[in-house]
C-alpha cells in the first residue's frame, strides 16, 4: 500500500511542533559565509580590525588639526569614525589607505625572529584585515587589490628593508630521534616509577604521531577513545594472518563537526 502523502497543513503542524517559526532566522540567514571562519580566526581578525579603527581615528584627528576643525566630544568622535570605517555597509578602503595602515602596523610591532616583521606575518595580518572587514561590514574587497597588496608586501617592503623574508627553521623529527626515544624509554631507568602499560601506550602514541603527522589537539582535545580504533585481521599470501588497525581522528584542525566527521588512517603494527 503506497504511503499517504502529508498535506501542507500537516507538514506545517509537524514543523511548528519541532520548533520551526517562519522568518525567525531571516536576518541571521541573510549573512553570507557566517561560519566560514573558526572562532580563533575571528578573534585574530577582530584584534587587527580594532587596530585599524584606532589608526583611522588617528588619521581623522590629524585631518581635523590640519583643517582647524574642533573635536567637541572625544568619545562621540571616536565612535563616529569607527562606525564610518567598520559599520555595516561601510565602503572598502582604497589601496593607498590599506598600504599606509600596514606600514603603521609594522612600525608599531616587533618581530619574533628579527627586530623587523616578516613577510609571512604581515601578509597574514593583511589577510585577516580583508576577510575580517568583509565579515564585519558585509562589503566585499576587490580581488585584484588584495593580490596587489600581498605582492607589494612581498616585494616592495622587503626591498625597502621595512620587513624581512625570514622563516623559523623547522627541526624535523627523524627516525633516529624516534629510535633514541624508544630505546631510552625501554632500557633506561626513570626518575619516577612508570608502569609497563604506560611504556606500551607511549610507544603506540609516538608511532601514531610519526605515521599520521597528527597535532596535539588531534588526540588530546577530546581524547582518543577505543571506539576510534578499528581492528582488522588480514590473511597473508603465504599463509597466516596480520593485524591492521585504523585510527579515526576527530579533533583535527578546522573540523567543525567532530562528533560525526573523522579522518581515518589505516596502519600496520610495527
Amino acid at each position: 500500500m503506497p504511503r499517504k502523502e502529508a498535506t501542507a497543513e500537516e507538514l506545517l503542524a509537524r514543523a511548528k511542533a519541532n520548533g520551526y517559526e517562519r522568518g525567525a532566522h531571516r536576518e541571521k540567514d541573510s549573512i553570507r559565509d557566517a561560519n566560514r571562519h573558526v572562532e580563533k580566526t575571528k578573534k585574530n581578525q577582530d584584534r587587527f580590525l580594532r587596530l585599524y579603527a584606532k589608526f583611522m581615528v588617528l588619521q581623522a584627528k590629524e585631518d581635523c588639526l590640519k583643517s582647524g576643525t574642533p573635536i567637541p566630544d572625544e568619545a562621540a568622535f571616536t565612535d563616529t569614525v569607527r562606525e564610518s570605517c567598520l559599520g555595516k555597509g561601510a565602503p572598502a578602503p582604497d589601496i593607498e589607505t590599506v598600504k599606509d595602515f600596514l606600514r603603521f602596523y609594522i612600525a608599531t610591532s616587533r618581530g619574533m625572529l628579527d627586530h623587523r616583521s616578516t613577510v609571512d606575518s604581515v601578509n597574514t595580518y593583511a589577510e585577516w584585515f580583508f576577510t575580517g572587514f568583509t565579515r564585519v561590514t558585509e562589503t566585499p574587497t576587490d580581488k585584484e587589490e588584495r593580490s596587489e597588496v600581498f605582492n607589494w608586501v612581498r616585494r616592495t617592503l622587503t626591498k625597502e628593508g621595512v620587513i624581512v623574508n625570514k622563516r623559523k627553521p623547522k627541526h624535523l623529527f627523524g627516525k633516529e630521534d624516534l629510535t633514541e626515544i624508544l630505546v631510552t624509554l625501554w632500557t633506561k631507568d626513570d626518575l619516577i616509577f612508570i608502569h609497563e602499560r604506560n611504556r606500551v601506550q607511549f610507544t603506540f602514541i609516538f608511532h601514531v604521531y610519526c605515521w599520521t603527522g597528527a597535532r596535539l589537539g588531534a588526540f588530546f582535545t577530546g581524547g582518543l577513545r577505543y571506539k576510534d580504533l578499528e581492528l582488522v585481521m588480514k590473511r597473508l599470501p603465504g599463509g597466516g594472518w596480520t593485524l591492521i588497525y585504523k585510527i579515526d581522528q576527530h579533533w583535527v584542525k578546522n573540523n567543525r563537526d567532530p562528533d560525526n566527521i573523522s579522518y581515518g588512517f589505516p596502519l600496520l603494527p610495527s
